[in-house]
């Protein structure tokens, strides 16, 4: 079955997603975590733990093993949102974030530091060097000021950054971890790539909104991670509970 045919059978059996998502979110893993230290803690180091398995299925097909900085690092990018949960997320954090992804890697590229050469992302051109801070200021200014729902915007916080592409590389992995950390500050769980078909998927909808300008099949294919890793995260808690 392709990647569309499965996008179209999912939008038939969900037909909103999204209200199921904050249905789950706040009726059933929610009431578990707001008053129990000892469960949010549990569900923190699960999600830290998942980038392992979230590094396997994202790495480019035939790139070989796994890459152990790579894993090290999105532990510590985690780490560091946990410790500044509630920081204002800006242009000044979101470097923070790619410069710590970006920690001793094979090419030696500065992390943090904006892109000054021009480069295509999933087939089309990024945004212009020059106005890669404008872009991603607006980015941000759309996360925090529209008055779209919460997915909406955590889902848009991820798409703007990977088609801005503002650093020479991680952009992608900078992406999911701003947009937890969105989604953290805002009372939702995380959303974890590290299902068997993420390594397409992943990627084949971000285009079908970048190709089509269209963003149904890219929501629905978020949705449908997040909505996972709720089930994931939930029993996880309640075998923490019993």
């Amino acid at each position: 079955m392709s990647y569309n045919t499965r996008i179209k059978a999912k939008e038939m059996k969900h037909t909103d997603l999204k209200k199921e998502i904050r249905y789950f979110n706040d009726m059933h893993i929610q009431p578990l975590i707001a008053n129990d230290d000892f469960l949010r803690l549990n569900m923190y180091n699960f999600i830290r733990n998942q980038f392992k398995s979230e590094a396997q299925k994202l790495q480019p097909i035939g790139t070989g093993k796994l890459d152990f900085t790579n894993v090290y690092n999105m532990s510590n990018a985690w780490d560091y949102v946990l410790t500044h949960m509630h920081n204002k997320i800006d242009i000044h954090e979101i470097r923070n974030i790619n410069d710590i992804i970006s920690k001793n890697n094979a090419e030696d590229i500065t992390g943090g530091a904006f892109r000054y050469s021009f480069v295509n992302v999933l087939g089309q051109p990024a945004t212009e060097p020059t106005r890669i801070y404008d872009s991603l200021d607006n980015a941000i200014y759309k996360m925090n000021s529209t008055s779209d729902s919460i997915l909406t915007r955590a889902f848009n916080i991820h798409y703007d950054i990977i088609t801005i592409q503002p650093f020479s590389d991680f952009n992608k992995r900078t992406a999911r971890i701003v947009m937890n950390w969105f989604l953290l500050q805002n009372n939702y769980t995380p959303i974890l790539f590290n299902h068997k078909g993420d390594n397409t998927e992943y990627v084949a909808s971000m285009k079908s909104r970048l190709n089509n300008t269209d963003s149904k099949a890219y929501t629905l294919y978020m949705c449908d991670r997040m909505h996972k890793t709720q089930f994931m995260i939930l029993r996880m808690l309640r075998a923490r509970i019993h």
